[in-house]
């Protein structure tokens, strides 16, 4: 007898690289010695057009946008007040409490860092995780950009495993915890969110789909 399918994610990201390491979270999921498989519908969207462009008349599945906090200027705060107020338009059409915030402060490579390191750091400037990209994947991508090719986020998924993602949410989890005794914790239309770095939520995203595929 096969796996039991589980529930289907839909997803809209900021970027490719969410997509890669979306692919590489099903694979080793799907290929792996588990119960479940795990289906993502994804795209990269701002949250009200992916609601449109896939919702399917039921309100039940969960639905995630994932994106960056690039920073506390008044340009970066307003970029990410309006992604909200996109996803607060998309919850309209699948459902009050089924579009959730998934954010990090400030990039996604910070997560990416967190398979294999604590790590708590503040930068004023995303490109300045590189080094620590780097360094944690035993790499030597030479530049932002090149960090950026499918080619070189490649090379850093394929060092991810089952357990190395237990161990990014076991560390996110940890530095929530110190945020929440450093720093006030925001609230935009019901998005929470830490306005400092490092910080993110992403960890509630996967463990929520290691927790359906019983993974966790």
């Amino acid at each position: 007898m096969g796996k039991r399918i589980n529930q289907t994610f839909y997803v809209s990201v900021e970027g490719e690289s969410e997509l890669y390491y979306l692919d590489h979270l099903l694979k080793l999921i799907n290929e792996g010695e588990f119960a479940y498989t795990v289906n993502f519908v994804k795209k990269v969207s701002l949250p009200n057009s992916f609601a449109k462009s896939i919702h399917t008349g039921f309100s039940s599945f969960p639905f995630y946008h994932i994106c960056d906090y690039e920073g506390n200027s008044i340009s970066d705060i307003a970029s990410f007040k309006n992604i909200i107020n996109d996803l607060n338009k998309a919850k309209n059409i699948v459902g009050k409490n089924n579009y959730k915030l998934i954010y990090t402060n400030l990039c996604f490579e910070l997560w990416l860092i967190l398979h294999k390191k604590d790590f708590r750091k503040s930068f004023q400037n995303k490109d300045e995780y590189l080094k620590e990209i780097n360094n944690a994947y035993n790499l030597n991508i030479s530049s932002w950009s090149d960090l950026k090719r499918k080619a070189n986020i490649t090379k850093i998924l394929d060092k991810i495993s089952i357990n190395d993602i237990k161990d990014a949410i076991a560390r996110a989890k940890y530095m929530k915890k110190y945020n929440n005794t450093q720093h006030e914790l925001k609230n935009y239309k019901a998005c929470k969110y830490y306005k400092e770095n490092p910080s993110t939520n992403i960890h509630e995203f996967v463990e929520k789909v290691f927790k359906e595929c019983s993974i966790m």
